[in-house]
């Protein structure tokens, strides 16, 4: 996947473009509230007062990560958890955005599962 949008932004040098991303998910099915302790939920008793029910709570982190804007996102309801990481760069044309790309999409996808790990306390498995 990699190999082939760097070819396509190189093939297309002079089609206009603001910025390229590099974007992984995960999602965490039976999720048990330990292993979402470090989650707080902010308001849920605020809410409750009100007549509201929280079904999902959502986090976005906008982070700075060696030059570029890693947006962190986390959504979690009952029984499961969705983490989405975006590497994001604004790049002015084509060839910078290739650029961005090129030869980084293992490390940040290493980056996302240390942060699983090592923030969100989350064990990332081989193969997941």
């Amino acid at each position: 996947m990699e190999s082939a949008a760097v070819r396509i932004l190189r093939a297309l040098e002079h089609t206009p473009v603001t910025a390229a991303g590099v974007n992984f998910g995960y999602k965490l099915e039976s999720v048990s509230s330990d292993d979402l302790s470090w989650f707080q939920k902010p308001l849920t008793r605020e809410f409750a007062d009100q007549g509201c029910l929280a079904k999902a709570n959502e986090y976005v982190w906008t982070l700075d990560y060696e030059g570029v804007i890693l947006n962190v996102g986390c959504r979690v309801a009952a029984d499961n958890a969705t983490f989405k990481f975006n590497f994001h760069k604004d790049t002015p044309t084509a060839v910078l955005a290739a650029e961005h790309i090129e030869g980084k999409v293992l490390s940040y996808r290493d980056k996302s599962r240390s942060i699983m790990t090592e923030v969100f306390g989350l064990n990332m498995e081989e193969g997941s």
